[in-house]
């Protein structure tokens, strides 16, 4: 595990797995070269992991797990390969922030959704009312033209009752 700060000047705590052997042809100068092969290799893990994320946010960092893993393992090889020790694998097992990192991070992500949420209902209420709105138009257009059938019904009833007077009046003096 190294404790490491980032771009962003956000510190966490990265846990790491290397994964080597000792090189039979080489095992004389594993076992005498070095006094403590794994606090030598704790070191050369952060002095490489330090340098390595120096420049990056913590976002980056938690995409590029893989490469930055790739990174110090290639770094790391050839550091101890002088000292008979073959580097097989590392692996960045996990990045962990301070616990109000994390809060904060997942605050902010909150809030976009609550955002989110919020645009969505606002164009679910602007199409209620757009349809509301155009609701009311059809029942005020149909209002309308029902008012002028209503009128025309009367003006023919008085037609009607008009033309039917002067039939029945022969002399409309």
């Amino acid at each position: 595990t190294c404790c490491c700060s980032w771009h962003d000047a956000v510190w966490v705590n990265i846990k790491v797995a290397v994964v080597y052997t000792v090189r039979q042809e080489n095992a004389e100068a594993a076992l005498y070269r070095l006094a403590d092969v794994e606090a030598q290799m704790n070191m050369y893990v952060g002095d490489l992991l330090r340098s390595s994320i120096a420049a990056l946010t913590l976002q980056q960092a938690f995409q590029r797990e893989d490469s930055i893993a790739a990174g110090v393992q290639s770094r790391l090889r050839t550091e101890m390969q002088p000292h008979g020790i073959e580097i097989l694998r590392v692996l960045v097992i996990e990045v962990m922030p301070d616990k109000v990192v994390v809060d904060a991070m997942n605050r902010v992500k909150k809030e976009y959704y609550l955002r989110q949420a919020a645009y969505v209902r606002a164009e679910a209420f602007k199409s209620v009312s757009v349809k509301e709105a155009e609701g009311l138009s059809e029942a005020a257009y149909l209002q309308g033209a029902g008012v002028a059938k209503q009128r025309a019904a009367i003006l023919d009833g008085l037609r009607e009752t008009v033309t039917d007077d002067q039939d029945m009046d022969p002399d409309p003096e």
